[in-house]
Parts: structure tokens; C-alpha cells; sequence
């Protein structure tokens, strides 16, 4: 459901309860942990090495996604489908930080070669937001023929903001000292605000899905009686999916700050420690308030979430054995008021049966650094990972980990019953990707 709001009707569960559940995405291009030592048993005991950095003098990124799931379900309503779900959502992304400065931050600011050095940063952006979702899906097979079905779905969340924190840095010059820093020329954005304020939005998951179909029937209706409790194979299925179409809106005490010009003094910015997003507010106030910066101020923004573009497809190889891929694609500006979304490009060899389900999703993340995972179902657990190798036997520059707890009921009265002749493989399909 969470690629595609058009597959969770016709699926291979007739109700599926979700009892809670997470995914974890972290990557970046800077830091990384070296193969020797990074293995399973040290990340799960905090062992690992002391992380390294790469020598690319390249511009950097930084990607962070969350996501915890609370209770929800999927109904299977004749040739329709209802679903309610809930979750906590975390992202954080960097964008363009120029290596001297992500140099600094590695050595927590403390790198005598860059002191006393003017660098430039253009372009630069940094967001951080936090929110909980309420969801409520639903899905409909627009088309039921021998040949094939043509399924529609959409997603509506109500978005409940926990803080913001933002900075979008257009050109600025900068210098450090061993105690002090110095800012000139700066252009940009600052935008702030901490949980407990007034705000919300909505946002919404837009889903199409194709199946060339076996043995279809134009009157096939899922898990009914009238179809025999047949469950109608598919030869392959593709789908596009638009994914967090909205924003938040913050207001009555958040705040953006427009910078147009800046020569900033900041002593002694080692000993700076923020306490949250309050603390931070506090600091940005107090280091821009002066004659020498010309700053605009407003008490309400709104922030746009990690939408996405999604194309997916899946082939019935034999017997229990298919194949599937996935584009997700990020079509957001790197902006003050957005989030954006790491490029994933993804082929998932899998098999599945009813109570089993195993596969080696192969991919790459913004298109250039190769990742190998394991997903593995067993009747209502799945967990699995999309970068395995680093733990193993390659650089780890990231971490990638999900983990989910159903309650999957197949079918409904007589095709609830394992001798009605109801035809079913696998609970979830692809389980790659959390």
C-alpha cells in the first residue's frame, strides 16, 4: 500500500490487520563505516568501526526517512477496497553541502587546515520535519475483463506536525577559527518550528495498476462465492503511483526568516549547544538581530512533503517464483519548504508461497551506489533489510532496515475455509521495501 494505493484491492489478503511496524532509510555520500569490522554481529552490539571519510571532493547529500507504523487494516469489499492505517513519520535530507563544510562537521568543527580559510557555499539546503499521519486508502477495479484488470486507488492522510527545521543557503561566504566564526554575504532562509504548535494539512497517494491476467473472467469478483473462491493469477502487473501530494501548514508561532544580506559575527560557536528546536529559534534570533543583517520575518509557512514518482511492475516467472522492479523517483525542488525524496532504482527476485516468502532485492540508490538486500516472510512477520552487503563485506554509507506484524486472514465464510478450492499464493507481494 505504501508504493501504490491501486494494489491493496484485489490482493491476496482478503482482511490484513497491521499491528505495528517500521522502516529505517539512512544514506548519505560522506561518511561511511569501512568493510573490515563492519559486520552483523558489531551493529547489533554498537561495535562497529570508527566511520571514515571519502575523498570526493564532490558537493554532498544526506538522506534520513522514518517511518513507524501503528494499527491499521485493508478490507477486501467486492471489487473494492477500504483501509485505515496510521504512523509516525521522520525525514531529514541535506542537498549540495559543499565538502569543505560536511570536512568540519565530521571533525566536529575542529580541523586547523580549513581555520582561517574564506569557503563559499551556494545552493546549500538542510530539512528536518517530524509528523503523524492518519490514513484512510481506498482502491476499485475501473476494468474487469478476460484479458486483463485495470485497478485505480487513492490515499488521504491528515498530517499532525511535531517540529520543522529548515536552512536554505543561496550564497554565503564563511570562515572559521579555532573559537569563532564569521558569515558575509549571505542570501538564504531559516524557517523553525517546535512541537506543541498550531498547524496541519493533508496530503494524498494517487495509484493506477494494470494485471494481464490467467484464466480471467469479466465476472470475476474477488473472494466471493459467485467466482468459485477463485483467486485470479496474473501473467504480469504494472502500476504508477504519485506519492505525498500536500504539505504541512505551520502558524501562530513558527517562524521564517528571509535573509537578504548578512555580515555575521558568531564567538565561541563550539560551546553553542541548542537545546531543541526552542533553544535553536533562540540562537538564530539572536545571531541575525542586528544592523548588518536585513531580515524578514513571518509567523506561518507552509512545508511540502518527499513527493515522489513511482513505476513498479511484478512478472509471474513459474510456479512460486517472480519478478519484480521499482522506480521511485523524487520530483521536488530542492527548496526551503520541501522535503525530498532518495532515488531508488530496484529489481526484486523473489518466491512466495502462502505462509513462506523470501527475496534478494537488488539497487541503487540515486542511481550511481549498488545496494543488495534479503526480505523474508514467515505467516505475519516480515522483516528484511535493502543493504545487506555493508555488514559483510563492502563500505557501509548507510543503513537500511523494516520490520512489520500482521494478522492476515485469507478469505471470507466459505472462501475462509482451506477447502472451499480457493487458490492463493503468497500474503504480501513484493514484502522488499517494508
Amino acid at each position: 500500500m505504501e508504493l501504490n494505493p491501486a494494489s491493496i484491492v484485489d490482493s491476496k489478503v482478503y482482511l490484513d490487520i497491521n499491528l505495528a511496524g517500521f522502516n529505517a532509510f539512512a544514506a548519505n555520500d560522506h561518511v561511511f563505516f569501512p568493510a573490515e569490522g563492519s559486520n552483523l554481529i558489531n551493529a547489533i552490539t554498537g561495535n562497529l568501526p570508527i566511520p571514515e571519510q571519502s575523498p570526493d571532493s564532490t558537493y554532498r547529500w544526506a538522506n534520513l526517512d522514518l517511518t513507524i507504523d501503528g494499527p491499521g487494516f485493508v478490507l477486501s469489499i467486492g471489487r473494492s477496497a477500504l483501509g485505515i492505517s496510521t504512523a509516525k513519520r521522520l525525514h531529514a535530507n541535506v542537498d549540495d553541502m559543499p565538502y569543505e563544510l560536511a570536512q568540519l562537521i565530521y571533525r566536529n568543527f575542529r580541523h586547523s587546515p580549513y581555520y582561517d580559510r574564506t569557503f563559499s557555499i551556494e545552493d546549500m539546503s538542510i530539512n528536518y520535519m517530524h509528523w503523524n499521519e492518519l490514513r484512510l486508502s481506498g482502491a476499485h477495479m475501473l476494468q474487469v475483463s478476460n484479458e486483463h484488470h485495470l485497478n485505480v486507488g487513492a490515499t488521504v492522510k491528515r498530517l499532525f506536525p511535531r517540529g520543522h527545521v529548515a536552512m536554505n543557503v543561496e550564497e554565503a561566504d564563511y570562515l572559521f577559527t579555532s573559537n569563532n566564526l564569521f558569515i558575509d554575504n549571505m542570501v538564504g532562509d531559516i524557517a523553525t518550528a517546535a512541537p506543541g504548535l498550531k498547524g496541519g494539512g493533508w496530503a494524498a497517494d494517487l495509484g493506477v495498476e494494470f494485471k494481464r491476467t490467467i484464466n480471467g473472467k469479466k465476472t470475476y469478483i474477488p473472494f466471493s462465492s459467485e467466482s468459485r473462491c477463485i483467486k485470479v493469477d496474473y501473467k504480469y502487473k504494472i502500476g504508477a503511483s504519485l506519492l505525498d501530494v500536500g504539505a504541512i501548514n505551520f502558524r501562530q508561532g513558527a517562524e521564517n526568516t528571509r535573509i537578504t544580506n548578512s555580515a555575521i559575527f558568531w564567538p565561541d560557536y563550539q560551546n553553542t549547544q541548542p537545546n531543541g528546536i526552542q533553544g535553536l529559534d533562540s540562537i538564530i534570533d539572536l545571531r541575525f538581530e542586528n544592523d548588518q543583517v536585513v531580515f524578514e520575518n513571518s509567523s506561518d509557512y507552509s512545508v511540502s512533503l518527499p513527493r515522489a514518482f513511482t513505476i513498479h511492475g511484478d512478472v509471474h516467472m513459474k510456479d512460486n517464483f517472480f519478478l519484480g522492479a521499482v522506480l521511485v523517483q523524487n520530483v521536488q525542488s530542492k527548496k526551503l519548504h520541501s522535503l525530498r525524496r532518495t532515488n531508488v532504482l530496484g529489481i526484486i527476485p523473489r518466491y512466495e508461497t502462502q505462509k513462506f516468502e523470501f527475496s534478494l532485492p537488488f539497487s541503487f540508490t540515486e542511481y550511481n551506489r549498488m545496494r543488495t538486500g534479503m526480505a523474508l516472510r514467515w505467516k505475519f512477520i516480515i522483516f528484511g533489510t535493502d543493504d545487506l552487503l555493508p555488514l559483510f563485506v563492502s563500505k557501509a554509507y548507510g543503513l537500511d532496515m523494516y520490520f512489520d506484524l500482521k494478522i492476515p486472514i485469507f478469505g471470507k465464510g466459505n472462501c475462509g475455509n482451506p477447502r472451499a478450492g480457493l487458490k492463493r499464493r503468497g500474503m504480501v507481494a513484493p514484502c522488499w521495501g517494508g
